[in-house]
Protein backbone atom coordinates (compact mmCIF):
# COMPACT_ATOMS: atom_id res chain seq x y z
CA UNK A 1 0.00 0.00 0.00
CA UNK A 2 2.94 2.60 0.71
CA UNK A 3 4.57 1.57 -2.43
CA UNK A 4 1.44 2.68 -4.39
CA UNK A 5 1.02 5.64 -2.29
CA UNK A 6 4.76 6.38 -3.37
CA UNK A 7 4.62 5.10 -7.65
CA UNK A 8 4.74 8.14 -9.24
CA UNK A 9 7.83 9.52 -7.47
CA UNK A 10 10.86 7.13 -7.10
CA UNK A 11 14.67 7.83 -6.24
CA UNK A 12 16.36 5.02 -8.51
CA UNK A 13 19.58 3.32 -7.38
CA UNK A 14 21.78 6.30 -8.01
CA UNK A 15 21.13 8.70 -5.38
CA UNK A 16 21.20 11.96 -7.34
CA UNK A 17 17.94 10.69 -9.86
CA UNK A 18 14.80 11.84 -9.13
CA UNK A 19 12.51 10.62 -11.69
CA UNK A 20 8.87 11.06 -11.83
CA UNK A 21 7.04 8.35 -13.76
CA UNK A 22 4.00 9.74 -15.73
CA UNK A 23 3.63 6.73 -18.39
CA UNK A 24 0.20 6.73 -17.43
CA UNK A 25 -0.57 10.65 -18.54
CA UNK A 26 -2.50 11.22 -21.67
CA UNK A 27 -0.11 14.32 -21.97
CA UNK A 28 -2.27 14.99 -24.85
CA UNK A 29 -5.43 16.05 -22.86
CA UNK A 30 -3.76 16.62 -19.63
CA UNK A 31 -0.87 18.18 -18.21
CA UNK A 32 1.83 17.01 -15.45
CA UNK A 33 2.35 19.17 -12.86
CA UNK A 34 6.40 19.15 -12.14
CA UNK A 35 6.56 20.08 -8.46
CA UNK A 36 8.93 17.99 -6.97
CA UNK A 37 12.52 18.19 -7.54
CA UNK A 38 16.06 17.31 -6.48
CA UNK A 39 17.71 20.65 -5.79
CA UNK A 40 21.49 21.72 -6.04
CA UNK A 41 22.05 24.75 -4.06
CA UNK A 42 24.66 27.13 -5.15
CA UNK A 43 25.66 24.99 -7.94
CA UNK A 44 24.84 25.61 -11.81
CA UNK A 45 25.44 22.02 -13.38
CA UNK A 46 24.99 21.39 -16.51
CA UNK A 47 26.81 18.37 -16.60
CA UNK A 48 24.56 15.80 -14.84
CA UNK A 49 26.81 12.94 -15.47
CA UNK A 50 29.44 14.19 -12.61
CA UNK A 51 26.68 15.40 -10.06
CA UNK A 52 27.26 14.23 -6.31
CA UNK A 53 24.67 12.37 -3.90
CA UNK A 54 21.75 13.67 -3.94
CA UNK A 55 20.85 16.75 -1.18
CA UNK A 56 18.02 17.66 -1.14
CA UNK A 57 14.32 16.32 -2.49
CA UNK A 58 12.07 19.82 -2.59
CA UNK A 59 9.21 21.00 -3.54
CA UNK A 60 10.18 23.83 -6.00
CA UNK A 61 7.43 26.30 -5.16
CA UNK A 62 8.49 26.12 -1.46
CA UNK A 63 11.76 26.55 -1.85
CA UNK A 64 12.00 28.85 -4.71
CA UNK A 65 11.47 31.99 -2.36
CA UNK A 66 14.87 31.33 -0.89
CA UNK A 67 16.85 30.47 -3.94
CA UNK A 68 19.84 33.22 -4.75
CA UNK A 69 21.63 30.46 -7.39
CA UNK A 70 21.13 26.80 -8.19
CA UNK A 71 20.04 23.60 -9.97
CA UNK A 72 17.22 21.98 -9.92
CA UNK A 73 16.64 18.24 -11.41
CA UNK A 74 14.19 15.88 -12.41
CA UNK A 75 13.72 13.06 -14.69
CA UNK A 76 10.07 12.14 -16.35
CA UNK A 77 9.15 9.06 -17.51
CA UNK A 78 6.49 9.12 -20.35
CA UNK A 79 4.05 6.77 -22.49
CA UNK A 80 6.29 5.45 -25.33
CA UNK A 81 4.26 6.26 -27.62
CA UNK A 82 4.64 10.00 -26.95
CA UNK A 83 8.58 9.34 -28.05
CA UNK A 84 9.61 12.05 -30.76
CA UNK A 85 6.21 13.28 -30.63
CA UNK A 86 5.88 17.59 -29.93
CA UNK A 87 6.00 18.33 -26.38
CA UNK A 88 6.12 21.34 -24.11
CA UNK A 89 7.21 22.94 -20.64
CA UNK A 90 4.50 25.72 -19.31
CA UNK A 91 7.13 28.14 -17.43
CA UNK A 92 5.25 30.16 -15.01
CA UNK A 93 6.80 33.87 -13.88
CA UNK A 94 9.85 32.93 -12.56
CA UNK A 95 12.11 35.44 -10.44
CA UNK A 96 14.60 36.31 -11.85
CA UNK A 97 16.22 34.37 -15.01
CA UNK A 98 16.56 30.80 -15.30
CA UNK A 99 17.23 28.31 -18.18
CA UNK A 100 15.89 25.57 -18.95
CA UNK A 101 17.07 22.19 -20.39
CA UNK A 102 15.42 18.67 -21.82
CA UNK A 103 17.70 16.12 -22.31
CA UNK A 104 21.13 18.54 -22.72
CA UNK A 105 19.60 20.71 -25.18
CA UNK A 106 18.59 24.29 -24.09
CA UNK A 107 14.78 24.60 -25.03
CA UNK A 108 13.87 28.20 -23.26
CA UNK A 109 15.68 30.87 -21.10
CA UNK A 110 14.80 34.59 -19.54
CA UNK A 111 17.10 36.65 -18.66
CA UNK A 112 20.75 35.22 -18.12
CA UNK A 113 21.65 33.05 -15.02
CA UNK A 114 24.63 34.03 -13.08
CA UNK A 115 26.15 33.08 -9.46
CA UNK A 116 26.60 36.38 -8.47
CA UNK A 117 24.06 40.04 -8.85
CA UNK A 118 26.54 41.53 -10.78
CA UNK A 119 26.89 38.12 -13.25
CA UNK A 120 22.83 38.31 -13.62
CA UNK A 121 20.29 39.45 -15.91
CA UNK A 122 16.70 39.79 -14.80
CA UNK A 123 14.03 38.72 -17.02
CA UNK A 124 10.71 37.84 -15.42
CA UNK A 125 7.64 36.32 -17.79
CA UNK A 126 5.31 33.35 -18.38
CA UNK A 127 6.50 30.55 -21.27
CA UNK A 128 6.02 27.93 -23.07
CA UNK A 129 8.99 26.41 -24.12
CA UNK A 130 8.56 23.41 -27.28
CA UNK A 131 10.67 20.17 -28.20
CA UNK A 132 10.77 16.39 -28.83
CA UNK A 133 12.09 13.69 -27.11
CA UNK A 134 14.36 10.61 -28.41
CA UNK A 135 13.41 8.24 -25.58
CA UNK A 136 10.47 7.72 -23.07
CA UNK A 137 12.54 9.39 -20.36
CA UNK A 138 12.91 13.07 -20.44
CA UNK A 139 15.72 14.71 -18.05
CA UNK A 140 14.95 17.96 -17.09
CA UNK A 141 17.92 20.24 -16.03
CA UNK A 142 16.42 23.70 -14.41
CA UNK A 143 19.43 26.75 -13.54
CA UNK A 144 18.02 29.62 -12.11
CA UNK A 145 19.22 32.65 -10.13
CA UNK A 146 17.07 35.27 -7.92
CA UNK A 147 19.14 37.97 -6.23
CA UNK A 148 16.04 39.87 -6.20
CA UNK A 149 13.97 38.71 -3.00
CA UNK A 150 10.22 38.41 -4.01
CA UNK A 151 7.32 36.85 -2.28
CA UNK A 152 6.49 33.76 -3.92
CA UNK A 153 9.60 33.60 -5.84
CA UNK A 154 7.64 31.18 -8.90
CA UNK A 155 4.21 31.91 -9.46
CA UNK A 156 2.73 28.21 -10.14
CA UNK A 157 4.17 24.80 -11.26
CA UNK A 158 5.97 23.90 -14.03
CA UNK A 159 4.17 21.72 -16.54
CA UNK A 160 4.86 19.17 -19.07
CA UNK A 161 1.56 18.02 -21.77
CA UNK A 162 1.43 17.70 -25.82
CA UNK A 163 2.75 20.92 -27.72
CA UNK A 164 -1.02 21.32 -29.31
CA UNK A 165 -2.67 21.26 -25.09
CA UNK A 166 -0.16 23.85 -24.06
CA UNK A 167 -0.39 26.06 -27.15
CA UNK A 168 -4.06 25.88 -26.90
CA UNK A 169 -3.97 27.18 -23.28
CA UNK A 170 -1.56 30.01 -23.98
CA UNK A 171 -4.13 30.97 -26.45
CA UNK A 172 -7.23 31.15 -24.44
CA UNK A 173 -5.22 32.50 -21.16
CA UNK A 174 -4.11 35.16 -23.67
CA UNK A 175 -7.73 35.63 -25.13
CA UNK A 176 -9.30 36.29 -21.38
CA UNK A 177 -6.56 38.62 -20.79
CA UNK A 178 -7.39 40.94 -23.50
CA UNK A 179 -11.34 40.43 -22.84
CA UNK A 180 -9.91 41.34 -19.32
CA UNK A 181 -8.14 44.80 -20.90
CA UNK A 182 -10.81 45.78 -23.30
CA UNK A 183 -13.67 45.32 -20.57
CA UNK A 184 -11.42 47.87 -18.06
CA UNK A 185 -10.57 50.08 -21.13
CA UNK A 186 -14.50 50.90 -21.61
CA UNK A 187 -15.44 51.35 -18.13
CA UNK A 188 -12.39 54.43 -17.94
CA UNK A 189 -13.19 55.81 -21.25
CA UNK A 190 -17.14 55.84 -20.21
CA UNK A 191 -16.51 57.27 -17.09
CA UNK A 192 -14.07 59.93 -18.75
CA UNK A 193 -16.43 61.05 -20.84
CA UNK A 194 -19.35 61.07 -18.16
CA UNK A 195 -16.55 63.14 -16.44
CA UNK A 196 -17.13 65.59 -19.25
CA UNK A 197 -20.84 66.08 -19.72
CA UNK A 198 -21.95 65.70 -16.57
CA UNK A 199 -22.54 68.46 -13.91
CA UNK A 200 -23.30 66.51 -10.73
CA UNK A 201 -21.14 64.03 -9.43
CA UNK A 202 -18.08 64.33 -11.64
CA UNK A 203 -15.15 63.48 -9.02
CA UNK A 204 -16.98 59.72 -8.99
CA UNK A 205 -15.98 59.31 -11.98
CA UNK A 206 -12.98 61.15 -12.50
CA UNK A 207 -11.71 58.71 -9.61
CA UNK A 208 -13.36 55.56 -11.75
CA UNK A 209 -11.78 56.52 -15.06
CA UNK A 210 -8.11 57.10 -12.96
CA UNK A 211 -8.86 53.70 -11.04
CA UNK A 212 -10.19 52.09 -14.43
CA UNK A 213 -6.96 52.97 -16.07
CA UNK A 214 -4.65 52.43 -13.31
CA UNK A 215 -6.45 48.78 -13.00
CA UNK A 216 -6.06 48.64 -16.88
CA UNK A 217 -1.97 49.03 -16.77
CA UNK A 218 -1.79 46.73 -13.61
CA UNK A 219 -3.57 43.76 -15.74
CA UNK A 220 -0.87 44.77 -18.93
CA UNK A 221 2.39 44.88 -15.94
CA UNK A 222 0.82 41.87 -13.78
CA UNK A 223 1.49 37.83 -13.85
CA UNK A 224 1.62 37.50 -18.10
CA UNK A 225 2.54 41.12 -18.65
CA UNK A 226 1.07 41.38 -21.75
CA UNK A 227 2.42 44.70 -22.41
CA UNK A 228 5.38 42.93 -23.69
CA UNK A 229 3.40 41.63 -26.45
CA UNK A 230 3.61 45.07 -27.84
CA UNK A 231 7.40 46.85 -26.82
CA UNK A 232 10.47 45.77 -25.07
CA UNK A 233 11.35 47.19 -22.05
CA UNK A 234 14.02 47.13 -19.33
CA UNK A 235 13.35 44.37 -16.25
CA UNK A 236 13.95 47.01 -13.90
CA UNK A 237 11.16 49.41 -15.62
CA UNK A 238 8.91 46.67 -15.80
CA UNK A 239 8.97 46.20 -12.15
CA UNK A 240 8.49 49.80 -10.82
CA UNK A 241 5.68 50.06 -13.59
CA UNK A 242 4.23 46.70 -12.01
CA UNK A 243 4.68 48.31 -8.33
CA UNK A 244 3.21 51.83 -8.82
CA UNK A 245 0.33 50.25 -10.44
CA UNK A 246 -0.53 48.62 -7.22
CA UNK A 247 -0.02 51.89 -5.59
CA UNK A 248 -1.98 53.69 -7.64
CA UNK A 249 -5.20 51.19 -8.26
CA UNK A 250 -5.42 50.89 -4.53
CA UNK A 251 -5.25 54.86 -4.13
CA UNK A 252 -7.93 55.62 -6.82
CA UNK A 253 -10.14 53.22 -5.56
CA UNK A 254 -10.19 54.63 -2.39
CA UNK A 255 -10.27 58.20 -3.49
CA UNK A 256 -13.32 56.79 -6.22
CA UNK A 257 -15.00 55.41 -2.88
CA UNK A 258 -14.64 58.24 -1.20
CA UNK A 259 -15.99 60.43 -3.66
CA UNK A 260 -19.15 58.63 -3.80
CA UNK A 261 -19.88 58.20 -0.12
CA UNK A 262 -18.07 61.85 0.81
CA UNK A 263 -19.99 62.05 4.61
CA UNK A 264 -19.23 58.68 5.50
CA UNK A 265 -15.28 58.47 4.01
CA UNK A 266 -12.96 60.44 7.07
CA UNK A 267 -11.17 63.15 5.44
CA UNK A 268 -8.01 62.14 8.17
CA UNK A 269 -8.08 58.89 6.91
CA UNK A 270 -8.23 59.42 3.51
CA UNK A 271 -5.60 62.21 3.73
CA UNK A 272 -2.95 59.61 5.95
CA UNK A 273 -3.52 56.89 3.41
CA UNK A 274 -2.48 58.73 0.48
CA UNK A 275 0.69 60.33 2.21
CA UNK A 276 1.73 56.80 2.78
CA UNK A 277 1.02 55.74 -0.84
CA UNK A 278 2.95 58.88 -2.03
CA UNK A 279 6.10 57.50 0.23
CA UNK A 280 6.05 54.31 -0.83
CA UNK A 281 5.70 55.08 -5.05
CA UNK A 282 8.16 57.69 -4.00
CA UNK A 283 10.67 54.85 -2.90
CA UNK A 284 9.70 52.89 -5.77
CA UNK A 285 10.74 55.66 -8.11
CA UNK A 286 14.40 56.48 -6.13
CA UNK A 287 15.18 52.73 -5.00
CA UNK A 288 17.06 50.39 -7.06
CA UNK A 289 14.25 47.41 -7.80
CA UNK A 290 16.49 44.85 -5.40
CA UNK A 291 15.28 47.79 -2.50
CA UNK A 292 12.07 48.50 -3.12
CA UNK A 293 11.02 44.75 -4.28
CA UNK A 294 11.18 43.26 -0.51
CA UNK A 295 9.01 46.02 0.43
CA UNK A 296 5.78 45.14 -1.11
CA UNK A 297 4.80 42.48 1.73
CA UNK A 298 4.35 46.15 3.98
CA UNK A 299 2.69 47.53 0.97
CA UNK A 300 0.09 44.91 0.03
CA UNK A 301 -0.53 44.53 4.40
CA UNK A 302 -1.29 48.23 3.83
CA UNK A 303 -3.48 47.74 1.04
CA UNK A 304 -5.71 45.36 3.31
CA UNK A 305 -5.92 47.85 5.76
CA UNK A 306 -7.56 50.56 3.41
CA UNK A 307 -9.85 47.68 2.01
CA UNK A 308 -10.78 46.78 5.40
CA UNK A 309 -11.88 50.83 5.96
CA UNK A 310 -13.17 51.10 2.59
CA UNK A 311 -15.44 47.69 3.60
CA UNK A 312 -16.74 49.12 6.48
CA UNK A 313 -17.33 52.60 5.38
CA UNK A 314 -20.05 51.38 2.39
CA UNK A 315 -21.44 48.68 5.23
CA UNK A 316 -21.97 51.54 8.04
CA UNK A 317 -23.81 53.23 4.35
CA UNK A 318 -26.15 50.20 4.00
CA UNK A 319 -26.69 50.87 7.54
CA UNK A 320 -27.83 54.51 7.50
CA UNK A 321 -29.59 53.31 4.43
CA UNK A 322 -27.74 55.46 1.92
CA UNK A 323 -29.63 55.32 -1.23
CA UNK A 324 -27.71 52.34 -3.62
CA UNK A 325 -25.15 51.05 -0.99
CA UNK A 326 -26.80 47.60 -1.34
CA UNK A 327 -25.63 47.44 -4.47
CA UNK A 328 -22.06 48.82 -4.39
CA UNK A 329 -22.16 46.43 -0.41
CA UNK A 330 -22.42 43.45 -2.91
CA UNK A 331 -19.86 44.39 -5.21
CA UNK A 332 -17.31 45.30 -2.85
CA UNK A 333 -17.76 41.71 -0.94
CA UNK A 334 -16.82 40.50 -4.46
CA UNK A 335 -13.83 42.81 -5.34
CA UNK A 336 -12.71 42.19 -1.65
CA UNK A 337 -12.90 37.91 -2.69
CA UNK A 338 -10.89 38.86 -5.94
CA UNK A 339 -8.29 41.23 -4.67
CA UNK A 340 -7.76 39.05 -1.83
CA UNK A 341 -7.02 35.89 -4.13
CA UNK A 342 -4.59 38.03 -5.81
CA UNK A 343 -3.37 39.15 -2.91
CA UNK A 344 -2.67 35.61 -1.34
CA UNK A 345 -1.56 33.81 -4.39
CA UNK A 346 0.89 36.72 -4.90
CA UNK A 347 2.07 35.70 -1.62
CA UNK A 348 3.19 32.01 -3.11
CA UNK A 349 0.14 30.58 -0.61
CA UNK A 350 -1.48 28.56 -4.09
CA UNK A 351 -1.24 29.04 -7.61
CA UNK A 352 -3.15 31.69 -9.01
CA UNK A 353 -5.91 30.41 -12.05
CA UNK A 354 -5.56 32.88 -14.60
CA UNK A 355 -9.28 31.99 -15.80
CA UNK A 356 -10.73 32.42 -12.45
CA UNK A 357 -8.52 35.58 -12.27
CA UNK A 358 -9.84 37.36 -15.46
CA UNK A 359 -13.38 35.90 -15.44
CA UNK A 360 -13.63 37.28 -11.18
CA UNK A 361 -12.42 40.77 -12.52
CA UNK A 362 -14.07 41.06 -16.18
CA UNK A 363 -17.64 40.36 -13.61
CA UNK A 364 -16.26 42.81 -10.66
CA UNK A 365 -15.44 45.38 -13.70
CA UNK A 366 -19.06 45.50 -15.07
CA UNK A 367 -20.78 44.93 -11.16
CA UNK A 368 -18.67 48.06 -10.28
CA UNK A 369 -20.31 50.20 -13.22
CA UNK A 370 -23.83 48.94 -12.50
CA UNK A 371 -23.29 50.00 -8.61
CA UNK A 372 -21.90 53.09 -9.74
CA UNK A 373 -25.21 53.85 -12.17
CA UNK A 374 -27.26 52.95 -9.12
CA UNK A 375 -25.76 54.83 -6.38
CA UNK A 376 -25.69 58.45 -8.77
CA UNK A 377 -29.25 57.84 -9.86
CA UNK A 378 -30.19 57.56 -5.76
CA UNK A 379 -28.43 60.06 -4.23
CA UNK A 380 -30.24 62.13 -1.98
CA UNK A 381 -28.31 65.25 -2.83
CA UNK A 382 -29.87 67.20 -0.12
CA UNK A 383 -29.75 64.55 2.97
CA UNK A 384 -25.92 63.73 2.23
CA UNK A 385 -24.41 66.87 1.50
CA UNK A 386 -23.03 68.57 4.51
CA UNK A 387 -22.94 72.14 3.50
CA UNK A 388 -25.82 73.11 1.48
CA UNK A 389 -25.44 75.61 -1.69
CA UNK A 390 -27.44 76.96 -4.66
CA UNK A 391 -26.60 74.27 -6.28
CA UNK A 392 -28.11 71.71 -4.13
CA UNK A 393 -31.04 73.38 -5.31
CA UNK A 394 -31.29 74.34 -8.44
CA UNK A 395 -28.50 72.07 -10.20
CA UNK A 396 -27.89 71.98 -14.01
CA UNK A 397 -28.05 68.45 -15.93
CA UNK A 398 -24.44 69.93 -18.19
CA UNK A 399 -21.48 71.82 -17.51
Amino acid sequence: MFFSFCAPWLTLAQPSILILNAADKPLNSESVDLTTWAYFPNQLISNTNSLRPLGNTVSIESVFKEVSYGTFILYVKINPTLTKSALAVEVPALFSSYQLFANGNRIGAKGKVGASLQACVPETRPAVYFFRSDSDTIQFVLQVANFYPSPGGIKGALRLGSAQLLSKNADLNKTMDYALFIIILLIGIVSLCYYYILFEHRKVFLFLSFFSFSWLLRSLFGYHYRILDWVDLSWALLMRVEYLTMIFTTAFAMLFIASLFPSDFKKSIKTVALAISGLFAISVILLSPIQFIPQIRVYLGFSCLVLVYVFYVITKAFLDERGGSTMMLISMFMGSLAFGYAIISYFGLFEMNMMIYDISFMVLGLMLSFSVAVRISKIDRLSEAKVLTMEHFFAENRK
